[in-house]
């Protein structure tokens, strides 16, 4: 296999639960994403749709936040979509489609907008710490403050979906970690897949899940455990890190995967430089600032 070679760099001590997933979905992806430390030059639909959801949503409710105006926050959002109107037109008019019957059977009236976008890092070793972002934290009117994760899906979950779904239980264990008390979470899903008949019921769900103390404390271990083992391959000289980072190589896995160009052209010794250069760029990071607890 062609080598693919690129420069030296820092080992980092912070793993977070994007990395854990998609070291356990596919060692070879995890290797491109964060051995390579690459991503595509341009971007799927799925991804844009989600980014620009996600922070039409930072707008709103940092608007609400700010102003409790409902209606001035929901012209924020719009607003901020409509720059994007020539650029990617489809995918603005998917999210404004999916924030028009949120609004409409908007779950959160009369609640306390407490964070929005919240960042911070979690140190869960002394060699060890998991950044993490919680989209939108919220007191509702009984006193509960609630964890909520944004979804932009073509499906809503079900409740099979996220009895396994670790990633709200770390974020609460991390919450919880810097002294911010949190009562109960929930996903709040945009379905952006085309129905014969549209309505809020088909096209926004506020999902509550049940999240045990014991669910926590073992979803975390999962995350110390894997993080070890990425940290220790980020140790190794990059060839074999390379050599030892192996295919999931299934139609589920790798019909999504960003990397998949590049991994048909590695697997087959199709030029993958040619791929490497043309098609990726050095992946943009998100700097994240840990806040001392409390």
């Amino acid at each position: 296999m062609t080598e693919i070679s690129i420069p030296e760099k820092e080992v980092r001590v912070t793993v977070s639960h994007s990395e854990v997933e998609s070291y356990l979905r596919c060692e070879r992806q995890h290797f491109y994403g964060y051995g390579l430390e690459i991503q595509r030059i341009n971007e799927s639909d799925s991804l844009r749709r989600g980014t620009l959801g996600h922070a039409a949503l930072e707008v709103f409710f940092n608007s609400m936040k700010d102003t409790s105006d409902f209606e001035a926050s929901k012209v924020a959002a719009y607003t901020f979509l409509s720059e994007y109107a020539i650029t990617v037109p489809v995918i603005m008019s998917e999210v404004v489609n999916c924030l028009g019957f949120f609004f409409e059977g908007y779950p959160f009236h009369g609640w306390e907008i407490l964070g929005v976008e919240y960042e911070n890092v979690l140190s869960v070793t002394d060699k060890l710490a998991m950044p993490f972002v919680i989209d939108l934290i919220v007191r509702d009117l009984y006193g509960d403050v609630w964890v909520v994760d944004h979804k932009f899906m073509y499906d809503f979950l079900s409740d099979h979906d996220v009895e396994l779904m670790p990633q709200i239980p770390k974020y609460m264990v991390g919450m919880k970690a810097v002294g911010f008390n949190v009562d109960r979470a929930a996903y709040s899903i945009f379905r952006y897949r085309k129905m014969k008949e549209e309505s809020v019921d088909n096209k926004y769900l506020f999902k509550p899940i049940e999240v045990t103390v014991d669910r926590m404390k073992q979803t975390i271990l999962e995350q110390v455990v894997v993080s070890d083992r990425i940290q220790s391959l980020k140790h190794l000289p990059i060839e074999e890190w390379s050599g030892s980072a192996m295919r999931t190589a299934n139609k589920m896995v790798c019909n999504s995967c960003s990397f998949r160009s590049l991994c048909v052209a590695e697997l087959n010794n199709w030029q993958p430089n040619l791929i490497l250069n043309g098609d990726y760029m050095p992946k943009k990071r998100r700097e994240f600032k840990e806040i001392e607890q409390q």
